[in-house]
C-alpha cells in the first residue's frame, strides 16, 4: 500500500505473529490478504504537495486501522473447549493491538503537518480527508467546501453500494447477524415491530428466511434509490473544480461505486 509504516521493524514483528493465525480462520487473516492483494489500478497524479501525499497516507493509515478493528471475534460465539478458540483469541489481540499501532503512528503523523489545525476534525474520515487537501496547499474556502462535499457523498454512496452488495453475493445465502446492521437491514427491522425484531434476532432459523424476505423488500430498492442520490450528490461536488485528470479519475471512482 505504500504506507511507511508498513516497512517499520514493528509491523514486521506483526506478521510473524500473524502466520501463527493461518488455519485458525481469524478475519484479521481476510483484512489482511484484502489489503496484500487488492491491486486495482492507482491513478499517478501530478502537481500534489508532499503535505497532500502525507495526509493521502495517514487517511489510509486510520482506515485500514479501522478495518482490522471492524475484525475483533465476539468470543462468546464459540465453546470454551472449542479447538480453535485459541487461535481466536490470538486473533483478536493481534487485531487490536495492529490496529491501535496504526492509529498511534496516525495521529503522531497528523501532528507533523504544518498549517493544519483540523486534526481534532480528521475523524469524518473522507468528507474532512478531501477537505484537508485543499486546505493544506491554500484553497479558498468554497474549494473546501465542496470537497468535503464530495468526500462525504462518496462515503455515504461506497457504505450503501457495499452494503447492497451484501444481499446480491451468492454467499450471503447463510445470513449472519451481522448483515442485519446493514442499512437494507437496518431499514427493514426499523420498519417492523420491537417484537419481530427481537424474535429475528434470537431464532437462527428465523434469520436465514429474512434473507430472501430483505432481497424482494421495498428496503434494499430505497437504498438502491438512495445510493444514486447520493452518487448524483458527489458528482454535483465536483463541477466546482475545472476539467482535470485527478477530477476525470474522481469521475470513475463515483461511477464505479454507485448502484446502476
Amino acid at each position: 500500500m505504500g504506507l511507511r509504516c508498513f516497512l517499520s521493524d514493528e509491523i514486521s514483528n506483526v506478521a510473524i505473529q500473524m502466520r501463527k493465525l493461518v488455519g485458525s480462520k481469524h478475519p484479521l487473516l481476510q483484512t489482511a490478504r484484502g489489503l496484500i492483494y487488492n491491486d486495482s489500478p492507482h491513478y499517478r497524479l501530478g502537481d500534489i504537495d508532499n503535505s497532500q501525499r502525507a495526509l493521502a497516507e495517514i487517511t489510509e493509515m486510520i482506515y485500514t486501522a479501522c478495518l482490522i478493528h471492524k475484525g475483533v471475534v465476539n468470543m462468546s460465539d464459540f465453546d470454551r473447549v472449542d479447538e480453535v478458540l485459541e487461535g481466536m483469541s490470538s486473533g483478536n489481540k493481534m487485531a487490536t493491538l495492529t490496529g491501535d499501532f496504526l492509529l498511534a503512528n496516525a495521529c503522531t503523523e497528523l501532528a507533523r503537518l504544518e498549517k493544519y489545525s483540523g486534526v481534532p476534525h480528521i475523524r469524518s474520515l473522507l468528507a474532512h480527508s478531501c477537505q484537508s487537501a485543499l486546505l493544506l496547499v491554500g484553497h479558498n474556502e468554497s474549494y473546501q467546501t465542496a470537497a468535503f462535499n464530495l468526500g462525504k457523498n462518496l462515503a455515504i454512496t461506497r457504505q450503501l453500494y457495499e452494503d447492497i452488495n451484501r444481499f446480491t453475493q451468492p454467499e450471503t445465502d447463510d445470513i449472519s447477524p451481522n448483515i442485519l446492521s446493514t442499512a437494507p437491514g437496518v431499514l427493514y427491522l426499523g420498519n417492523r415491530s420491537l417484537d419481530f425484531t427481537q424474535e429475528l434476532l434470537e431464532d437462527p432459523k428465523e434469520q436465514k428466511k429474512i434473507l430472501k424476505k430483505i432481497k424482494d423488500s421495498g428496503e434494499l430498492q430505497q437504498c438502491k434509490d438512495l445510493c444514486k442520490q447520493y452518487g448524483v450528490k458527489a458528482r454535483q461536488s465536483l463541477h466546482v473544480f475545472e476539467q482535470s485528470v485527478p477530477r476525470d479519475a474522481l469521475f470513475r471512482i463515483i461511477n464505479a461505486t454507485t448502484v446502476s
